[in-house]
């Protein structure tokens, strides 16, 4: 019983150590998807509902703007000053850390950052938390190893005393039938 569950519970083990290697060995991959979605979710921002609540819940919540930074927007919202020819962009309100004189101060740090440190930090508590199932794991492993062998060791001791038992029942029978003859045969 014992040497099959500590074989489940070390292929189970060795699968979790093989994800976490794959994961961390594709985590600049995870960057650039990251930045891609983030490019792809500002190009679309004007016309989706769904991407502007969820652009605009990112840009407040970690206090970014745009994806490297707030001039991220002038590809989405390119305005051409026509008094000096500068190019201008119309910054969405969840950009804007504050305002003066009604001008929007927008936040200096891109989303993209925010975000990668965001997935560090989650990654960190996921490597965290598959070490300590990790450690459970192998603690499992080796206690059902233990107790394995000590249930092999019960049931062999177990045997014997009942094998013991067997012949000493079996000579004390032997010898009373043997007595008993004898004292038939006298009486």
């Amino acid at each position: 019983m014992g040497i099959p569950y500590c074989g489940l519970l070390l292929v189970v083990f060795l699968l979790e150590v093989t994800a976490t290697l794959v994961g961390v060995h594709h985590r600049h991959e995870v960057n650039g998807f990251l930045a891609q979605s983030l490019n792809g979710s500002l190009q679309r921002y004007p016309w989706n509902s769904h991407i502007q609540k969820s652009v605009d819940f990112m840009q407040i919540e970690l206090e970014c703007c745009g994806v490297n930074n707030y001039q991220d927007w002038e590809d989405v919202f390119a305005v051409v000053d026509l008094d000096n020819g500068d190019l201008e962009a119309e910054l969405p309100a969840s950009c804007c850390r504050e305002y003066l004189d009604g001008e929007c101060v927008p936040f200096n740090t891109g989303c993209f950052q925010k975000m990668y440190a965001l997935l560090r930090h989650c990654s960190k508590t996921v490597f965290s938390g598959l070490l300590l199932v990790a450690g459970v794991q192998i603690s499992a492993a080796l206690f059902a190893f233990i107790l394995g062998k000590r249930i092999r060791l019960v049931k062999t001791r177990s045997s014997l005393d009942a094998l013991k038992y067997k012949t000493t029942v079996g000579a004390f029978d032997y010898r009373r039938l043997a007595e008993l003859s004898i004292e038939k045969t006298k009486g």
